[in-house]
């Protein structure tokens, strides 16, 4: 088979792979079940696919989530990605058009990584593996639950592509440098500002190297020198290049981040200057007093870091077990995991053993991959353990031996890290909180260190020679382990029930505790993998001995890890039919709008589902993460309408909610949190109702006396007097213009809206709905929600959002 050939056999299994895996959302018009797939980026594409029904393309405003928010201020929105028409595919589902978005980007990055590997010398049978293996391991197959990450991954191997020749040459031409350029900017125009900024980082590092290289070439000043910063002034074209590739984008978040952090409502802020006739609404004075009561929010930096025991996913992918379809991660019974971000390390047995085979060999054997394959690799691990440093090793190791003292005095754990201190030189790194994000990387770097399958080795053979392509020792040494894990696995399974804790202990908020059947089997997979592989490798290899001739190791090895991967990206790959009126059926039954409020700090997944079983474990946890709504501030204004989830709320807003998070007990009897739920609009929000067995039934509780949207407010009224009359009407023109109608008033009013007062919004007194503004009206800045001061006899009100 001709190196084209392979390369588009390769493309097919991988499309054919991504189908089977996605099948059900082409065919059942379902969505990924773990977590971000299913109660975070689909009900945002539900959210766009709705304003675009309505015509608008880039809404800029989105009122249903956490008192407002910019919409194109989240990169997660992804609004300026070029590939973003593939939601506007006429026909298909929503669901679908999901499917096929994850479907055309794991082909993307199976082809990014056959082109990389190409560029760096590899022959097409080679590539055509690489690329296979790239696109289903874990690293990025798993990503189908992360949207934004999935993007960024399918094109980190054509910005590797791009960069062969300036790695190799010290000279990157004007098309690598534009093909860089564009290539990180779609990771950034996709969401994913942090692997796009690791890219530069990578160019920069590569730019340095080349630059001092120049500069310590002997004969040679400074003032000689001057080519020495040629590689430089590339990098820095290749900035200018992202930054104008990406302006829509980056514009629109800093001026979200800078207008929401700017403004930290004090309580002392709000009544600066204010007597008590001006305006001042008791609605925004109780929000600044509850955002003045929450200490400053920190950075979680090492929230997602890679633990080193996930290093043994490199060989057994399933070891640690995983989340779904039941909970079998046992490796969370011993209280040592962080919060859990990727589930594998996994690119392939047969990949790994070569590479360690490749290892083994003596450097003269020609068959060492690209050297700056392997300093990548060691680097992007490094980063990706975060907090998992020497400190943190020796710290336990402290503990273990009882040296409290000691213990006490070392620095914190994350001083020792290399990612730590790239959040210290790089400004604005620390905003990114996901070390593992790194593992992509890594991988990446894994497979383009595999050397040329084609490329002929200088040592001569012998037919007892044990440097083959695969060594004889390390297959024995896998051999055994695998056997002897798969003892350790079959004592483990027989006694397990035992080792496990009391109720509550090992168990995730989200998925409850571990469940022993589960975790039995995915061990017992984790050590039959590798026999299973090993074996058909081996018949495969005497098969071809009475073929007599030359084979394509590449096209075998293609083959048989296309197969391995699809099997293994089953268990990662779970979907579950897309929600529907669940989270909000009972929560708009009378009224225009409601604003529901739930506690994602009181999710336990024990308590509130204690009877679940393993063949509906899937469901129920679903339906969980639909009930709480993730902790979401959700203005629902339709029943078949579900809360559109954004990545970045107002940083007021942020505290808001650590706030009531803090009040909130999820009893049914809490008049104080009732009592400040209704003055912000809030009318519903979820208890847990006491039961005969004491776990709780979660149910939506009314608020009593709930304020509306809209409503106005006399400055200075006796409040003996009849209450003002409500505002008649109100109603969403676009995502950005709400139209409110006011009764007839005979002096001047305060109309409160209440969503977030974000710098920039106006006011607009009109004539009628239909007619051009009459005049701009005066809004509060120092107001936490919206408050327009409006003169007597104005009918309509248009508030307008950036």
């Amino acid at each position: 088979m001709s190196n084209r050939q392979s390369l588009w056999a390769a493309l097919v299994m991988t499309t054919l792979s991504a189908c089977w895996l996605f099948g059900d959302g082409l065919c059942e018009h379902q969505v990924p079940a773990f977590r971000d797939g299913f109660h975070f980026y689909y009900p945002q594409a539900v959210w766009l696919d709705n304003q675009f029904q309505t015509g608008h393309y880039f809404p800029t405003w989105n009122a249903q989530e956490s008192f407002g928010t910019a919409v194109s201020g989240q990169p997660s929105a992804a609004l300026f990605y070029p590939l973003r028409p593939l939601w506007w595919i006429p026909g298909p589902s929503i669901e679908q058009r999901y499917a096929l978005f994850l479907i055309v980007h794991l082909v993307i990055a199976a082809w990014g990584m056959q082109r990389c590997a190409i560029r760096w010398g590899k022959d097409g049978s080679t590539a055509s593996w690489i690329g296979v293996a790239y696109a289903l391991s874990g690293p990025v197959l798993f990503q189908h639950s992360n949207l934004i990450y999935l993007c960024s991954a399918a094109w980190l191997g054509w910005m590797l592509s791009a960069l062969a020749g300036w790695v190799r040459t010290g000279h990157a031409t004007l098309k690598d440098q534009f093909q860089l350029g564009l290539f990180v900017s779609l990771m950034a125009l996709g969401g994913d500002f942090h692997a796009a900024v690791n890219c530069l980082l990578i160019l920069l590092a590569v730019a340095l190297r080349h630059a001092l290289w120049a500069f310590r070439q002997p004969g040679k000043t400074w003032p000689r020198c001057a080519g020495g910063t040629l590689p430089l002034r590339q990098f820095l074209l290749v900035l200018v290049l992202c930054a104008t590739f990406t302006a829509p984008q980056w514009t629109s978040t800093v001026a979200w981040l800078q207008t929401s952090h700017s403004r930290q409502y004090h309580h002392a802020d709000a009544r600066q200057g204010a007597s008590e006739d001006d305006g001042v609404t008791a609605a925004s004075q109780l929000a600044a007093q509850l955002i003045a009561e929450v200490p400053p929010l920190e950075n979680n930096v090492f929230d997602f870091s890679l633990a080193p025991w996930h290093l043994l996913t490199l060989v057994w992918p399933t070891v640690g077990g995983h989340f779904l379809p039941e909970h079998g991660r046992w490796w969370s019974l011993f209280h040592v995991e962080p919060r859990m971000w990727i589930p594998s390390l996994y690119c392939g047995f047969l990949p790994i053993l070569l590479l360690l085979s490749r290892w083994c060999r003596r450097r003269d054997s020609g068959q060492r991959g690209d050297p700056f394959f392997g300093w990548l690799a060691a680097a992007a691990l490094l980063l990706a353990l975060g907090n998992f440093t020497v400190l943190w090793a020796l710290r336990n190791v402290l503990h273990w031996l009882g040296l409290e003292e000691i213990t006490a005095r070392l620095p914190p754990d994350r001083v020792a890290g290399p990612y730590y201190w790239l959040t210290q030189l790089v400004p604005g790194y620390a905003w990114f909180r996901y070390p593992a994000k790194w593992t992509t990387f890594f991988a990446a770097a894994m497979l383009g260190a595999i050397p040329d399958l084609s490329r002929r080795s200088p040592v001569a053979r012998t037919p007892n020679d044990w440097r083959n392509l695969f060594s004889r020792r390390l297959q024995l040494c896998v051999c055994c382990g695998s056997i002897t894990w798969l003892g350790l696995a079959i004592i483990l399974f027989r006694f397990f029930p035992s080792y496990l804790p009391g109720d509550g202990m090992g168990a995730d908020p989200w998925f409850g505790p571990v469940i022993p059947g589960a975790a039995a089997k995915q061990i017992l997979t984790a050590a039959l993998l590798p026999l299973a592989i090993l074996t058909a490798w081996a018949l495969v290899r005497y098969a071809a001995r009475w073929r007599r001739g030359q084979w394509d190791k590449g096209i075998v090895l293609t083959v048989i890890t296309w197969l391995e991967m699809t099997l293994i990206g089953g268990t990662w790959v779970i979907l579950t039919p897309a929600p529907r009126t669940e989270p909000i059926r009972i929560a708009v039954d009378n009224v225009p709008h409601a604003r529901v409020w739930s506690d994602i700090s009181g999710a336990n997944f024990l308590r509130d589902c204690p009877d679940s079983v393993n063949g509906s474990f899937v469901e129920q946890q679903v339906a969980y993460q639909v009930e709480f709504l993730l902790g979401k501030l959700g203005l629902v204004r339709q029943v078949d309408s579900i809360a559109a989830t954004q990545s970045l709320p107002a940083h007021p807003v942020e505290r808001l909610q650590h706030r009531l998070m803090g009040l909130d007990t999820m009893e049914p009897d809490q008049p104080e949190l009732d009592s400040i739920l209704g003055q912000l609009g809030v009318s519903w929000r979820l208890v847990r109702t006491p039961r005969a067995d004491d776990r709780g039934r979660l149910t939506w509780k009314p608020i009593p006396d709930p304020r509306p949207l809209c409503e106005l407010i006399y400055p200075g009224a006796d409040p003996h007097t009849p209450p003002p009359p409500l505002v008649d009407r109100w109603h969403w023109q676009s995502p950005h213009r709400l139209a409110v109608e006011l009764p007839p008033i005979d002096q001047a009013a305060i109309l409160l809206v209440r969503l977030y007062n974000w710098k920039g919004c106006q006011a607009y007194a009109m004539a009628s709905d239909r007619h051009e503004a009459t005049a701009p009206l005066e809004i509060r800045d120092h107001a936490f929600f919206v408050e327009v001061t409006v003169p007597p006899g104005t009918r309509m009100v248009h508030v307008c959002f950036p």
